[in-house]
């Protein structure tokens, strides 16, 4: 992959929602290993805590909860590096370049080392995310990341012999784990409204492919017999 020399940020989205694309973290490494001067940034919003993220070469990790965690949307997580850390105090001190909106790396870092917040906290959604992650933490997260790719493989495995759905996404490796996209010929609001009938609930696609195109989620809610029930429901 060629990077700009004046770049600064390499950013990746490590999953893509709306078409059911992943990166391979090893390209991630990759990049990291050939640009150890450039900052990555990874979005895994639709695959935290299903992934086993590459932290060591990643300077910005971030999600959302609603997705893999579970919960209403309203509070993101950012996992930062010592090195991003080390690019904004320096962007500050010499007044070179933007460094936040109404916070900054510093700010917050300031604020953390304090044990305080810089202003008040959704509380309650913290509070949500510490049960979410006490009761993933009771599976543990190899046999998270097991049990999704499991769920994922006998969706694959069905559409890729099922003669009038097919997947978006042809490339195995190439294909998400937690989003599986299917293009179908009947148009996406009937299979949503004769799914919604036997109980389940998919999402349509995005922009042009809206109307031709079915979503379906693998997350930790979502277990072995609801994939194999869905399966039925397809059948």
């Amino acid at each position: 992959m060629s990077i700009p020399k004046d770049a600064e940020l390499i950013c990746f989205t490590h999953n893509e929602t709306s078409t059911g694309v992943k990166t391979d973290f090893e390209l991630i490494k990759q990049v990291k290993r050939e640009n150890p001067d450039k900052l990555v940034a990874v979005d895994v919003v639709s695959s935290a805590p299903c992934v086993d993220i590459a932290f060591e070469s990643a300077d910005c990790v971030f999600f959302s909860v609603q997705k893999g965690f579970g919960l209403p949307a309203g509070l993101g997580v950012l996992v930062v590096s010592p090195q991003a850390l080390e690019k904004t105090r320096q962007l500050a001190k010499n007044n070179t370049g933007a460094t936040g909106s109404y916070h900054s790396f510093a700010s917050l870092e300031k604020s953390g080392d304090r044990l305080e917040t810089p202003e008040t906290p959704n509380v309650l959604a913290l509070h949500l995310l510490g049960v979410s992650c006490a009761e993933l933490n009771k599976k543990g997260r190899e046999k998270i990341i097991c049990e999704t790719k499991e769920k994922a493989k006998k969706l694959y495995s069905f559409f890729d012999g099922e003669n009038k759905f097919k997947c978006f996404v042809k490339k195995e490796n190439w294909r998400s784990d937690t989003i599986v996209v299917l293009n179908t010929p009947y148009g996406s609001a009937k299979v949503i409204a004769d799914l919604n009938t036997k109980g389940f609930v998919v999402g349509t696609g995005y922009g042009g492919f809206k109307e031709k195109q079915v979503r379906l989620s693998n997350f930790p809610a979502h277990s072995m017999a609801q994939v194999d029930e869905l399966i039925k429901a397809f059948e």
